[in-house]
């Protein structure tokens, strides 16, 4: 009888080894172009305890399709009576096709586990689902002369550059001093890129374009001025390239791997909101703006012994 009571005894007192949960599953399996999915991972004890958990190390991509567009965790929820930790990516594609997703490595405490592959579908715009032929529709004139119509075309350019002009003025204007007897003194040399660029950057900050509600004119405007700041300093026709071209074409400049990476997020960023109709946060419009002023306090200015390209 005391033999079996010790035995017992031991028994309670043995440590409670708890097993680790791992799961990975996304929102919705299938988006169209631009659209936004979410991969949520949750990690989890059999105990009461929170597991420590050295996450995956998850890039701009998961892969050469399928951008990771934000990041939100690790949070703290509870599920069936038990806490868990929760990370969650925000993903989207602009190339239709089925999209394999590779299984994500972690650690939970101390053991290596890892999330089972999934696979994301992006699909194009429907067609028409009847596909029936419809007649063509009739020929309409333009509202408006052709150089209007050019106009309203080219705004968002020429607002960028007018904007580059009265941050050019205003700072000259500035210089100025009133005549006296005294023979004024040499001006100094004009505003240079950089700083014409910031004072324009400044000025759309000021406007507080997103906040009165003109998401994508603030979007616009901004990487307007960084592609008018990028084709005089690097000497390439940036206003006149889509995102990929410009890109490409930079591949043969001296701007930096990391600052073609940079440039790459702002340009994307800016072309889902003016193409995708994706709202984005407070945060999203105020890093578009921010990194683009950092960006351009990054580049160096050329000098006449380096050649900008």
């Amino acid at each position: 009888m005391r033999g079996l009571l010790i035995h017992i005894a031991l028994l309670s007192s043995a440590p409670v080894v708890q097993a680790q949960e791992v799961r990975a599953q996304l929102d919705t399996a299938i988006i169209r172009l631009g659209e936004r999915a979410h991969l949520i991972m949750d990690v989890s004890n059999t105990g009461d305890a929170i597991p420590t958990v050295t996450w995956p190390v998850v890039g701009d991509t998961l892969r050469a399709q399928v951008e990771v567009v934000e990041r939100h965790g690790p949070d703290t929820i509870t599920r069936d009576g038990r806490a868990m930790l929760r990370m969650t990516y925000g993903l989207t594609s602009f190339e239709a096709g089925f999209w394999a997703l590779s299984p994500l490595p972690l650690v939970v405490d101390g053991r290596s586990m890892e999330t089972e592959a999934m696979v994301l579908e992006v699909r194009t715009v429907e067609a028409d689902p009847g596909n029936s032929l419809r007649p063509p529709k009739p020929v309409i004139g333009p509202r408006m002369p052709a150089w209007l119509l050019w106009v309203e075309e080219h705004a968002l350019h020429l607002s960028a550059g007018a904007l580059l002009l009265v941050a050019l003025l205003f700072l000259l204007l500035r210089k100025r001093k009133p005549a006296s007897a005294m023979p004024p003194p040499l001006d100094g040399p004009a505003p240079g890129l950089h700083e014409r660029t910031l004072a324009a950057l400044a000025s759309v900050r000021e406007r507080q374009l997103w906040q009165q509600g003109m998401v994508k004119q603030h979007h616009a405007e901004t990487t307007d001025i960084l592609r008018a700041f990028i084709e005089e300093r690097y000497r390439v026709p940036a206003l006149e390239r889509t995102t990929d071209e410009l890109l490409r074409q930079l591949r043969l400049s001296s701007m930096p791997a990391d600052h073609r990476e940079r440039l790459r997020n702002m340009l994307q960023l800016a072309d889902m909101v003016k193409f995708a109709k994706w709202m984005p946060g407070a945060l999203e419009n105020e890093e578009v703006l921010n990194g683009a002023i950092q960006f351009v306090k990054d580049t160096p200015e050329p000098t006449p012994a380096t050649d900008a390209h």
